[in-house]
């Protein structure tokens, strides 16, 4: 287990942050000055904005709400798209210009856990709270 993560931390590894791994460094590995287009703030894409920005690309995200985009941001992500108020997505076309964009849904790249974090008996509510798309990162059942 990587010493910078917590046992909660590593627990997501084998998951969302592998998918990110590699869609991101699988046949054509990102390369610093690529651009790296991660949608929503699940566990994928947030992996994916932090291995993108340790190999160097730039990064568009896209969000749902000003709250997530602020999260995004904190991430490194050089651009954040609200979609809700920016339908149209035209501020891509202009942080894009001449670049490519490859879409995904040693640097103490951590995991982004939501902050809240569900007992075994309060699955029901964790599975509402993301039906409800109020997480910001992977959501976790603690079991003890």
């Amino acid at each position: 287990m990587p010493e910078n993560l917590s046992y909660l931390e590593a627990g997501t590894l084998s998951c969302a942050p592998l998918t990110a791994w590699n869609v991101l460094y699988g046949l054509k590995p990102v390369a610093p000055g690529d651009w790296v287009l991660t949608q929503g703030t699940g566990g994928v894409s947030i992996a994916a904005v932090q291995f993108a920005k340790a190999a160097g690309a730039r990064v568009i995200a896209t969000t749902s709400s000003s709250a997530k985009a602020e999260a995004r941001k904190k991430l490194g992500a050089d651009h954040v798209i609200n979609y809700k108020t920016n339908p149209s997505w035209e501020s891509l076309k202009a942080a894009a210009i001449g670049g490519v964009i490859r879409a995904v849904d040693a640097f103490d790249i951590k995991p982004v856990i939501d902050q809240n974090i569900f007992k075994l008996e309060d699955l029901k509510e964790a599975y509402q709270y993301q039906w409800d798309q109020k997480q910001v990162g992977k959501t976790l059942i603690k079991i003890e």
